[in-house]
């Protein structure tokens, strides 16, 4: 790698010995980014570099390999991308994110070294706004001057312009044709997103395939799609799976071919098997449309993440020339106008915020090279999912939530929560004497029988609104009954009424009657429980509690 234009870089023969040895994924503002302010106007931070730089990387190619096509997948080079293979020019990518292939297979040479290049230009674009305070592209501040740009962070500049004045002044240098385009000016590459980090910033893959192969998911320049599978006709008792697989016949004659898919579940075991066959003329493409149905389907949610793997081969002659493998998560999803969005008939309250390209910075590491190949890679940050950290979903500009660490029990598998405190855990073993609240000194008494010696979560009284729990995600394990006990003075919420039956149970806080809904968990569940809800006319509510015990017959 090399931060530098030197002429003459793409070449076969060129000198690259005095560059670093970098492994992907690699950028290279892993240094001058998040060290200043971002300017007024939602401008973002500019004091970063930009422009073209170089990597390089030299690989010989084994004898076995020849007859195969051989491909190559960039999961996203920042921004303007150029691909060169010895020598020769590939395609140009400018969309910064998306995925691309090429087909080395023509240009690739046995016996001798190859050499992939790509040209990375992150040169970005600035907003014309007003006059700009704190920093300046190029300029390093010192500690004083960005305290002073600080102060006015959220501060606007002086107006100059109507926005769609700026707008049309923007869209008037931007070329129409895309060939011509410049990374500044291209729109999203702009700071106001996010640091615009260049390089080669996502994994690269090498798929070497027979010229009869199931096709690639690289639409950009290969112009080709992966499989695909989905669901239909959900319910709890079955589900059907459409699974869609296309192929090339790259072979110089026509071929009897068929379609073998295994739909897994999370321990390896077939639950589904889908065939069918057809022929395939010399240099042709087709595609297999088969569907089957899953019983008692395993569902997916945020709480419960569960993925079968769809394996797919394609055999000719009784042979297997090509697989490949697809995640398959099983579920409905639906908005309602008056409460929101249920999933799985649950209803479930969105927590997330974004995640951008700029929220992570990859830091470029000298690496061990041995044969042209990096045997240590550094080890890259780890991205929390959202639902480790109180969310349930990615969008843009959101915050995520406090959020307690996941706790466990005898019956509960997993346990978070996210709301104004981090106090709320799991308590094994209830039994009367045992402390409700975790907030107040409240003790259970005249506990019901089917209640103890289960776990509760141990919440905190009911705030000013009645809702002290913003959102509860409990994981239980099979063969357990779900309860909540509810201050049956307030409205009861929807999640408690979809999810949860009324029971002849009760049981007394603080003098105040608490009325006891159940749910059976034949299987492992994962549930969201939302806020107690709201009634100004009931000033002294409880807030509910949550108990998870042995199913009876099961203890």
């Amino acid at each position: 790698f090399i931060k530098a234009d030197p002429v003459g870089a793409a070449a076969p023969d060129f000198d690259d010995s005095g560059w670093t040895n970098v492994s992907a994924p690699h950028t290279y503002n892993d240094i001058d980014t998040f060290d200043d302010w971002s300017l007024p106007g939602h401008r973002g931070e500019q004091n970063q570099w930009g422009g073209r730089t170089w990597y390089r990387k030299t690989f010989n190619v084994p004898e076995s390999y020849n007859g195969k096509n051989i491909y190559i997948e960039f999961e996203g080079v920042r921004q303007v991308a150029e691909v060169y293979l010895n020598g020769k020019l590939l395609g140009v990518s400018k969309t910064g994110f998306v995925p691309f292939g090429f087909d080395l297979t023509p240009h690739l040479r046995f016996g001798a070294p190859n050499i992939l290049a790509v040209m990375c230009d992150n040169r970005f674009m600035k907003d014309p706004l007003g006059k700009e305070s704190g920093t300046t592209a190029g300029k390093t501040n010192t500690s004083k001057e960005k305290k002073d740009a600080g102060s006015d962070l959220n501060m606007a500049p002086p107006p100059s312009q109507s926005l769609a004045q700026l707008s049309a002044q923007v869209n008037v240098g931007i070329p129409e044709d895309v060939d011509i385009i410049a990374p500044d000016q291209i729109p999203w590459n702009n700071p106001h997103w996010h640091p615009a980090h260049g390089g080669i910033y996502r994994n690269v893959y090498l798929h070497v395939v027979d010229p009869l192969h199931i096709s690639l998911p690289l639409y950009s320049f290969l112009e080709t799609v992966g499989p695909y599978v989905y669901a239909a006709d959900v319910s709890e008792k079955s589900a059907k799976v459409n699974l869609e697989v296309p192929f090339n016949n790259g072979r110089k004659s026509a071929e009897n071919i068929e379609l073998r898919a295994e739909v897994l579940d999370h321990n390896g075991k077939r639950v589904l098997e889908l065939t069918d066959n057809g022929q395939v003329t010399p240099g042709g493409s087709a595609e297999f449309k088969v569907s089957g149905v899953i019983e008692n389907p395993q569902m997916w949610e945020p709480g419960y993440p569960y993925l079968y793997r769809v394996v797919c081969s394609l055999l000719s002659g009784g042979e297997t020339i090509d697989t490949q493998e697809i995640p398959l998560g099983i579920r409905t999803v639906r908005w309602d106008v008056k409460n929101g969005f249920y999933i799985n008939v649950y209803h479930l309250k969105l927590h997330g915020w974004g995640l951008k390209p700029g929220s992570v910075t990859i830091q470029s590491v000298p690496v061990k090279i041995d044969n042209g190949a990096s045997p240590e890679l550094p080890a890259m940050p780890a991205v929390p999912l959202p639902k480790e950290h109180g969310g349930d979903a990615m969008g843009a500009g959101t915050t995520p939530q406090i959020v307690s660490q996941a706790q466990t029990g005898r019956f509960v598998k997993s346990f978070s929560y996210s709301g104004p405190t981090t106090s709320l855990h799991v308590e094994q073993d209830a039994q009367n004497g045992k402390k409700i609240y975790s907030d107040s000194d409240l003790r259970f008494s005249k506990l019901p029988a089917e209640l103890k010696g289960g776990d509760y979560v141990q919440a905190s009284t009911a705030d000013k609104l009645y809702s002290a729990v913003d959102l509860m995600e409990i994981a239980v394990k099979a063969g357990t009954v779900i309860s909540v006990a509810y201050d049956d003075r307030l409205p009861r919420p929807s999640w408690l009424t979809s999810q949860f039956k009324p029971t002849e149970l009760s049981l007394t806080i603080d003098g105040k009657p608490m009325k006891v809904f159940q749910r059976l968990a034949n299987g492992e569940e994962s549930l969201t429980l939302g806020a107690n809800a709201e009634n100004a006319d009931a000033k002294a509510c409880n807030m509910y509690i949550v108990f998870i015990c042995a199913a009876p017959g099961s203890r």
